[in-house]
């Protein structure tokens, strides 16, 4: 009886000790498990604040969007003096209007071709020749309003101290320039525009400096054949 007593006793305890194992095991678990879901929550909660970050970017990028629409196009009607919005009418312009400007200014400045223009800008010469003619006469028009005489005032604020000793009444300095030209098709004007100085097709302009260097005076164009004398006399 007493062998049996211990072996009853020995698996009561074998049992007790495997369900302390499990109750272990399965404490374990459940703390990983909590620890799982833990991080799991956290790595959600981040994942919504980013998301939140980024629509919030995304409607700041498009409001800045907007507004850098409405500065160019603000800039643009200061610049070329239009209020009115764009048409859909008609053929699409191949170029903008910054780039023909910077077409006017190659072939003021380098004196490129108007077949090497076209080349460069990949439009046909005639347009070449038509937007050049164009802006030439938009900014004679603008620019030509602009008042650039100064007052004698101003002269005198500006004045060099060579001028004040020897010429202290001057206000300006005048004298004609001519500016080559290509040869015209037409034999009469390439007669008038033939400069005997030069010995060149040329136009010819009366120009006025201030003492200190400013340009404050620009007459019209005359043709070359003209001597300087009839040119100031005109202006």
């Amino acid at each position: 009886m007493k062998v049996d007593d211990r072996k009853d006793g020995d698996e009561i305890v074998v049992q007790e000790r495997v369900c302390e194992v499990h109750n272990s095991q399965s404490e374990e678990h459940e703390h990983e498990m909590s620890c799982d879901s833990n991080i799991h929550a956290g790595c959600l909660e981040k994942i919504e604040k980013l998301e939140h970050v980024i629509q919030q970017k995304d409607s700041e990028l498009k409001d800045k969007t907007y507004e850098l629409s409405n500065l160019n196009q603000k800039l643009q009607m200061e610049r070329f003096g239009s209020s009115e919005e764009p048409s859909n009418r008609g053929r699409p312009k191949s170029m903008g209007p910054i780039d023909e400007l910077f077409m006017f200014l190659c072939r003021l400045k380098c004196g490129f071709l108007t077949e090497d223009l076209s080349v460069r800008f990949n439009i046909h010469a005639s347009t070449v020749s038509r937007k050049i003619i164009t802006w030439t006469n938009y900014l004679y028009f603008v620019l030509g309003s602009i008042n650039i005489w100064p007052s004698r005032g101003k002269v005198m604020e500006h004045m060099p101290q060579d001028f004040q000793l020897l010429y202290p009444n001057t206000c300006v300095i005048i004298d004609c320039t001519e500016i080559f030209t290509e040869k015209p098709s037409s034999l009469a004007l390439a007669s008038k525009t033939f400069s005997m100085y030069k010995s060149h097709k040329t136009w010819k302009r009366l120009v006025g400096i201030a003492p200190h260097g400013a340009i404050t005076f620009i007459s019209a164009l005359y043709s070359g054949c003209m001597s300087d004398i009839e040119t100031q006399w005109t202006n």
